[in-house]
């Protein structure tokens, strides 16, 4: 896979912000046992031990294979690793072992930005799609679609993403403004961009 910078800027930033994040609920509970696991695993994350993170995460991945809650757990950290390949793995396992409920719009903008990281943004894109008809108000779906739409050479639709963003919450949006401004810098429209 090809990392672009702009790639790598939305894979970092979707890291960021979903790294820990484990999901609130899923189709089969967590066991407390399962729970107990899933906080030593977050713990793990925050100490900066991804290798104990993982292997506390495939400790709840057996004693739940059907809660989906330790798949994408098992995705986020392999994010966290670049490795890209298996954090889809996890996701489409997650998806596979729902339905996710609440979760799945979540679910759907970690794996876009994953999709996107690893050169897919038609798949992303589509997941984008499906997160925001389950949570229309997402900025950070609607930032990810925008970004993917970029790598598909959409500008037209990226650039509407953005604005939408900018007419909504105008003052809140700074990082929005950034992108929106690097795009139009791409088209070469500079006078705008500034």
């Amino acid at each position: 896979v090809v990392m672009t910078r702009r790639r790598m800027s939305a894979l970092a930033a979707a890291s960021a912000l979903l790294g820990t994040t484990l999901p609130a609920s899923a189709a089969v509970g967590p066991t407390k046992l399962s729970m107990e696991r899933l906080r030593t695993a977050a713990q793990s994350v925050n100490d900066g031990d991804l290798n104990e993170a993982l292997r506390v995460t495939e400790q709840v991945i057996e004693l739940q294979p059907s809660y989906s809650g330790g798949w994408a757990s098992r995705a986020s950290i392999a994010v966290q690793r670049r490795d890209y390949a298996a954090a889809l793995r996890d996701y489409d396992k997650a998806f596979e072992v729902g339905p996710l409920d609440a979760d799945e719009a979540a679910l759907r903008l970690n794996r876009g930005c994953v999709l996107t990281a690893a050169g897919r943004p038609v798949d992303a894109v589509a997941d984008f799609n499906r997160a925001l008809e389950l949570d229309s108000k997402n900025r950070l779906v609607v930032i990810n679609r925008a970004l993917a739409y970029m790598d598909l050479g959409e500008e037209e639709k990226a650039y509407s993403d953005l604005k939408g963003i900018l007419a909504a919450q105008a003052l809140e949006a700074q990082p929005f403004w950034l992108i929106q401004g690097l795009l139009l810098a791409d088209r070469g429209d500079y006078q705008q961009a500034t």
